[in-house]
């Protein structure tokens, strides 16, 4: 399956996720995180994200879609509209494994906020209670008691028309600004997946870099890699965990303190949550270099114009709150001069200099100071 994600601004032209915009994805689909019963037909949501940090983006009409048949590659599609929780279930709340205030009225989800999508028959159920984030923004659909149809696996027999369930072995979420099968809408953002095992526990999330990956206790499974280094939160937890809500501060760049002039300088900056579309602005503190002074890669390279030290910054920002970090570099022209060539007796000593504070040095006796003590013994420098 692949993943599509899609931004549409005021115009409802659209563009690549990358762009600031009106912009929203899905974050995690959950949809195994019990091993069965009543609960595993009622404990299963959809996290939305909004990475905009100026836009509000508003919920009303806008659809989901999946797959009924169990077989994505011959689907059957069911739709279904998002709504929020008090419209489908009016004068109740969604059980939450530690109480604490939910927004069940909003559908409307700000710069850099989440909202999930619960099925309706939530409360079906006090088994397997999940922890709700406080205050989040809790969505359902308006029409079937699961995700696009009334039927599920766990029904008693017979069971209703289609799956409605989130099917473990495959399926596959569509986020739709309106309501698919009429002409204007747009598919916002996608995730599927196919040749999953069966079990307890499944979640696909968006890792730290960008990668839906399969958070899953102990086996392989299909359609996506696995959550490797632990950087995904528990299955049964919700929360975006992977964006940042602003640049990250403290943050540091990498480049060499000292360089030869002429040389090329690799100054580097390590993006470790990079579904934050972070922008770069780098200046290098050599006006002689005309226009390439400043840069805008994450990881550029600068020929300084001269020698001397340079105030090199960088500025970093997801279009919210900029930081900026600086760091001195000196460019040097070596020039080694150890003095006229000495003849002294046995048991002296004789103190070199190599010059040119702040280069690098290796001498052949292996010291790597700037100068260095010879006892005068049978060496030769």
């Amino acid at each position: 399956m692949t993943q599509v994600t899609t931004c549409i601004n005021a115009d409802t032209s659209t563009y690549n996720a990358v762009d600031f915009g009106i912009c929203l994805v899905i974050n995690e689909v959950a949809f195994k995180p019990d091993g069965g019963g009543t609960a595993q037909a009622t404990r299963e949501w959809i996290e939305l994200y909004n990475p905009s940090c100026t836009d509000t983006v508003d919920l009303t009409g806008w659809y989901i879609r999946s797959d009924v048949n169990n077989d994505v590659f011959n689907p059957v599609y069911g739709d279904d509209m998002i709504v929020t929780w008090a419209t489908r279930n009016p004068g109740t709340v969604p059980y939450d494994a530690i109480s604490g205030p939910l927004d069940t009225n909003t559908i409307m989800i700000p710069p850099k906020g989440f909202a999930v999508i619960i099925d309706p028959t939530w409360n079906d159920t006090n088994d397997f209670l999940i922890d709700i984030p406080d205050s989040a923004i809790i969505l359902t659909i308006a029409t079937y008691l699961n995700f696009g149809s009334d039927g599920n696996n766990s029904s008693a027999p017979p069971p209703g028309p289609g799956n409605g369930l989130l099917l473990n072995a495959q399926d596959f979420v569509l986020l739709y600004d309106g309501d698919p099968n009429l002409p204007g809408s747009n598919q916002i953002d996608s995730v599927g997946w196919f040749n999953n095992s069966a079990g307890a526990g499944y979640s696909i999330q968006r890792d730290n870099d960008c990668i839906t990956r399969y958070h899953y206790k102990g086996i392989p499974s299909g359609g996506h890699p696995l959550d490797a280094d632990s950087s995904l939160t528990d299955t049964v937890s919700m929360g975006v965990q992977n964006y940042l809500p602003d640049a990250p501060s403290p943050f540091t760049f990498s480049s060499p303190d000292s360089v030869c002039s002429g040389d090329t300088v690799s100054f580097s900056f390590v993006d470790t949550f990079s579904c934050c579309p972070f922008t770069y602005s780098w200046n290098f503190d050599d006006i002689g270099s005309g226009s390439s002074n400043t840069d805008t890669a994450q990881n550029p390279t600068h020929i300084f114009s001269t020698t001397g030290t340079f105030n090199v910054s960088l500025i970093i920002s997801d279009g919210c709150a900029p930081d900026t970090i600086y760091k001195t570099i000196t460019i040097v022209d070596l020039i080694v001069d150890l003095g006229n060539d000495t003849s002294s007796c046995s048991a002296d000593s004789i103190m070199l200099d190599a010059g040119n504070p702040g280069a690098s040095y290796l001498w052949s006796t292996g010291e790597t100071t700037q100068t260095y003590m010879l006892r005068v013994q049978d060496y030769s420098l």
